[in-house]
Formats: C-alpha cells, structure tokens, sequence
C-alpha cells in the first residue's frame, strides 16, 4: 500500500514576551495504543512562528497526529499536552503549548 502526502502549517500558541528558543514539531503514527508512537516527520526551527512540515502518511487507516515542544537554552520550557490530528492534504493547525 502507498501512503498519501500531507502538508501542515502548525502555529505554536505560547505566552507573549516568550524568550528565543528551538521549537519541534513532531509527526507520530498513534495508532497503536500498546506500542510507543512511531515518528513519521520532525521539524526544528529557531523560531516563534509558524512551523510548515510535510511527509508521507503510511496508512490511511492508521492515527496521526502532532507534537509540539519549545525550548529555552536547551531546558524543555512549553509542550504540547493534547492530541492534535494529522490528516492527508493541506491542514493548518494552531497547536496550544503548556509551560513545562
């Protein structure tokens, strides 16, 4: 079976005044609730802003979704805490990060 593209833009949500840092995000087949989740993409930009990946979902019949982190010199300072669906084509999402 062939997978299908996609290709998100995916803007982090973090508090404003928030220093300069790396932020990544994360393509992970969730399919599998017994398993560890399996990468598909990962991105990492010294940026605020809008973060843009794209890949190849494997399996349409399988999970997908995004992850986001931002750090701070190295120290993991914002995370990602709820499921964010990744879906074949275009798809912009607005990802709401957590201190950590």
């Amino acid at each position: 079976m062939t997978g299908v593209r996609f290709h998100a833009r995916c803007t982090p949500l973090l508090p404003s005044g928030t220093p300069p840092g790396v932020l990544e995000l994360t393509v992970l087949d969730v399919t599998r609730a017994d398993a560890p989740a399996r990468v598909i993409a990962q991105r990492r930009v010294n940026t605020v802003e809008a973060i843009e990946i794209e890949g190849v979902l494997d399996d349409p019949r399988h999970d997908y979704a995004a992850a986001m982190t931002y750090t701070v010199d190295g120290r993991l300072a914002f995370l990602s805490t709820r499921r964010h669906p990744i879906v074949a084509g275009e798809q912009q999402l607005e990802i709401p990060l957590t201190r950590a």
